[in-house]
């Protein structure tokens, strides 16, 4: 399989401070193929309307056949996310 192109690098603040920019971001990719990847390196605040935004947008992809990859995940993010209880839901490369 054709390595994706990352369509969006999250500001490093992805959290309810942020949010309406984060679901216009997520709202004006092209959805293109299977594979929707986003970078995450970035991340060093998170919260869980960040997640929820952003497994609303991966539920959306999945009505068109394509699903949510997160590229290089800080560890902020992959603590978070785990605290939360969001990490399962995500697909992390």
């Amino acid at each position: 399989m054709d390595s994706q192109p990352t369509l969006l690098t999250l500001n490093k603040r992805i959290d309810i401070s942020e949010i309406s920019d984060l679901m216009a971001s997520l709202d004006t990719l092209p959805i293109q193929g299977e594979e929707q990847h986003i970078n995450a390196s970035n991340i060093t605040h998170l919260d869980s309307s960040s997640c929820q935004v952003l497994i609303s947008y991966m539920a959306r992809l999945k009505n068109h056949n394509s699903t949510l990859i997160i590229d290089q995940p800080s560890e902020k993010f992959l603590a978070v996310s785990r605290q939360l209880g969001f990490a399962h839901y995500f697909n992390f490369s």
